[in-house]
């Protein structure tokens, strides 16, 4: 069985659906695009209106919702870095506590208005990754 085919909602602690989406915690898998995907693709098969149990899931594409899973394991795991890098200075700082526990539980639901920015951080740093491969390919070619 692949990564892929191994996704379940049982695996990922939290998950629970809600009136307007779903919550789930979020996870190490999530920093994946690709995990992500795989797991909003799942979820749509299971519980979405393709399934014909749920129609919460109707205005929420399966990027959509990948884009905000992404984002918070982005700011979640980074968050956690840049923590214990200003701990190191013994400095404590109450704003990132709060993103850091903020971002540790993803609540996915059809009217967050911060949509866009989730998927602007999503396709910035999948452009940002093809721009890299292009410059190390050109390095070590050129």
């Amino acid at each position: 069985m692949s990564c892929m085919e191994d996704i379940g909602m049982a695996e990922y602690y939290g998950f629970r659906q809600t009136r307007q989406g779903f919550n789930v915690c979020c996870t190490i898998a999530f920093l994946s695009h690709g995990l992500a995907w795989a797991y909003c693709k799942r979820l749509l098969k299971m519980y979405g209106e393709m399934a014909g149990k749920s129609r919460r899931y109707r205005d929420m594409t399966c990027l959509r919702m990948a884009q905000e899973l992404w984002f918070h394991a982005v700011a979640y795991y980074c968050g956690m870095t840049i923590r214990e890098l200003l701990s190191l200075f013994q400095i404590r700082w109450k704003l990132l506590e709060k993103l850091i526990g903020q971002a540790r539980y993803i609540e996915v639901d059809i009217g967050d208005a911060r949509a866009i920015v989730f998927a602007v951080a999503w396709w910035v740093a999948l452009v940002g990754k093809v721009l890299l491969a292009f410059a190390l390919a050109n390095r070590l070619i050129g």
